[in-house]
């Protein structure tokens, strides 16, 4: 967003920034116009997602350039806007196969495609006509960039005198999406016209934590304005739907929902009790005050209801992923366990997709070998993130499935998330295991601190193989294993009642731990060993092929209950939204069918 001769000039990143959030956009306004703000520089992450960008963007550029297209490169630098609007329009009309960086302008929307690319369809160009190709580094589309799309379409449109049919994303996989015009267009246009009348009409916004936050340039600047007014914002877990709940009976800060003692309309009474003390808790705590919880009230399956017994042989388990190696990459997987001259940690590494696939087989021969040792023990973790890869991973590299299966059947892994989340109300701004090390471990001051520095750090790695770098990320994944233990441990001797019983999660076969993956693995190697003389024949792909018909129906079931058996350990109102869940049925009293 920039002023030109006096008018707004708008692009698509300022429309995808206002409907992620208009008051990013409120914000720009004023940037612009009164620069009695500023915003926070670009933090290694942003550059390095922009650097990621870029390269996958040259990347495919090379691609096109070894098959042979013609392609003309629009300069950029140095040149306005309207200069390289008119040379992509003589461009074009000389007809090559691809365009890059071509500069579009139509009324107060301007800005610059990745690609056009050709087609064969007449236009007032002459026999042909241009697509346009944007490349994102995600793996699956986003809405936004479907707007993106169709601005720039109706923008070329002005320039070839006919409307495209359809455009793409070249995505962070290699794959492309595309994305049929006649389709979204009315929707995009609607977009664009709800946005500038928005900038016409200035109505008045605020700062709501929303999706885009992590990487928006004003998040320092809603922080410091959520501190400044009390906000609701700083509730931990508030959605903004009760906010809203809570602000139309009259209370607009934490400070007034902590002091409360009226009921909120709309709102489940445990709910607000909940939102109340958890506000309160952080009251206090934002005076200065140390650390506090409140126990929540015992619901079988849920909280300590999720919290085994501890044993010797327990693991705590942690994962570190790059999201801009193409495709994803599960680089490092760390366990922290007991061993008899002391604890010790292990590091699972892959620096490729091959490798990916090895670490997780012998991560999961490891966790049956020691689960075999130590029939009650468990695997700790934080949050859903390492049961999702796992199931992921194994299904993927055709690797360690039926290791997991059975893990999952017996309860192995325990989730420290939904235990905290289920059996307190703790008074610090978030539920992030780093929030919660407040209360039984001290500050970080490692350089790697965060998941984000630690993708930034290996992205370092990959660029200039300095192990030194790979060596900090090994002690900050060693750190969040030791620190999963020492939550564990906390709530064992600290914050669990002594009295309660403990629960027996997930049955073990009186034949051992873990008796199935033997008998599921030979299966496998049956099938493998079966399948040889297709592969000699016909290639490793029409092998794997098979072998995957084969344990189709198998596979296609593993998802429903992966859901069934997450859901069973969430809370009753995080399912209230949930489409495939019914919540709040009431008996009323007995229907009697008869025969008629």
């Amino acid at each position: 967003m920039r002023m030109h001769e006096g008018t707004i000039r708008l692009s698509a990143s300022d429309l995808m920034r206002f409907k992620g959030c208009r008051h990013a956009t409120a914000l720009d306004l004023r940037y612009m116009e009164m620069r009695d703000i500023s915003p926070t520089e670009d933090g290694d992450e942003a550059e390095l997602l922009q650097r990621q960008a870029d390269e996958h963007e040259l990347g495919y550029l090379e691609a096109l350039r070894t098959t042979g297209r013609s392609i003309l490169e629009i300069p950029k630098a140095g040149l306005s806007l309207e200069t390289s609007v008119a040379l992509t329009a003589d461009a074009l009309r000389t007809g090559p196969d691809v365009v890059f960086q071509g500069a579009l302008l139509g009324g107060p929307w301007g800005g610059y495609s990745d690609f056009l690319e050709r087609v064969e369809r007449p236009s007032a160009l002459g026999g042909y006509s241009y697509e346009v190709v944007d490349t994102k580094l995600k793996r699956k589309p986003d809405p936004k960039h479907v707007l993106e799309l169709a601005l720039y379409s109706d923008l070329l449109a002005d320039v070839q005198g006919v409307s495209p049919e359809a455009a793409h994303l070249q995505l962070g996989d290699g794959s492309r999406f595309t994305v049929r015009l006649a389709v979204v267009s009315s929707y995009a246009r609607h977009a664009r016209k709800v946005f500038q009348t928005f900038l016409e009409e200035r109505p008045d916004t605020r700062s709501e934590p929303v999706a885009a936050c992590a990487l928006c340039r004003w998040k320092t600047h809603c922080k410091a304005e959520w501190d400044r007014s009390d906000s609701l914002a700083l509730v931990a877990g508030i959605t903004r739907t009760q906010r809203g709940r809570i602000e139309a009976a009259g209370i607009d800060t934490l400070t007034g929902l902590a002091k409360n003692q009226t009921r909120i309309a709309r709102m489940a009474p445990e709910k607000q009790e909940r939102l109340q003390i958890q506000a309160g808790l952080q009251m206090a705590r934002r005076a200065g005050g140390p650390p506090g919880f409140q126990l929540r009230d015992f619901v079988p399956g849920k909280g300590f209801g999720l919290l085994p017994e501890p044993d010797e042989g327990d693991l705590f388990y942690d994962i570190e992923g790059d999201p801009y190696f193409e495709g994803g990459l599960e680089y490092l997987h760390g366990v922290w366990y007991r061993e008899a001259g002391g604890w010790t940690f292990r590091a699972f590494w892959a620096h490729d997709r091959e490798a990916e696939g090895r670490s997780v087989a012998e991560l999961l021969d490891f966790f049956v070998d020691r689960i075999r040792a130590h029939p009650q023990a468990r695997i700790y973790h934080y949050a859903n993130y390492e049961i999702a890869a796992l199931r992921r991973l194994t299904a993927e590299h055709r690797v360690g499935e039926a290791a997991m299966d059975q893990l999952q059947r017996e309860r192995r892994f325990v989730d420290l998330f939904k235990v905290v989340s289920g059996a307190l109300i703790a008074s610090e701004k978030g539920y992030s295991i780093k929030d919660l090390e407040a209360f039984y471990m001290g500050k970080r001051d490692a350089d790697v601190a965060t998941a984000g520095a630690s993708v930034v750090f290996y992205e370092k790695w990959r660029e200039t193989g300095d192990n030194d770098l790979l060596a900090k990320i090994h002690d900050y994944n060693r750190t969040d294993c030791i620190s999963t233990q020492l939550l564990r441990d906390w709530l064992v001797r600290d914050v669990r009642p002594a009295d309660m019983p403990w629960p027996k999660l997930g049955d073990v076969s009186p034949d051992g731990a873990l008796p199935n993956v033997v008998a599921e693995d030979a299966v496998l190697d049956t099938l493998r060993a079966r399948l040889t003389p297709v592969r000699e024949r016909l290639g490793s792909d029409v092998a794997h092929l098979l072998l995957d018909l084969n344990l189709f129906h198998k596979r296609e079931d593993k998802p429903a209950w992966w859901a069934i058996f997450d859901r069973l350990a969430q809370e009753s109102e995080d399912l209230l939204d949930d489409f495939d869940c019914i919540q709040g049925l009431e008996a009323i009293g007995l229907l009697i069918f008869t025969e008629s």
